[in-house]
Parts: structure tokens; sequence; C-alpha cells
């Protein structure tokens, strides 16, 4: 995904390079941290069959 961001918005051999540069697992680990868990639940709930009580 960082490739093709940056690809598309710079150009692929600046994509290239920070493929290689940027940390990879800290970029996980920052999206993990700031990921709507909830509002996540939320969405997919929406789309789950109620059951009858």
């Amino acid at each position: 995904m960082l490739h093709r961001k940056i690809r598309a918005a710079v150009d692929p051999t600046t994509a290239d390079v920070a493929v290689q540069v940027y940390d990879l697992d800290e970029i996980a680990a920052r999206l993990a941290a700031t990921a709507d868990h909830d509002g996540l639940t939320s969405l997919l709930a929406a789309d789950l069959p109620q059951s009858a009580s």
C-alpha cells in the first residue's frame, strides 16, 4: 500500500526508495494503535442478521 500511494503521488523510483527506508513495522504499530475498533465493529454489525429473541 505504501508503494502504491507514493507511486501515485510522486513516482515509482521514490516509491521504491520509501519501501526500503521506512520502518514498516513501526508504520504497522502506529496503524494498530490508532485503529477505530468500535467504528469497525459497528460497521460490520450493521450487516449481521438480527437474531430472534
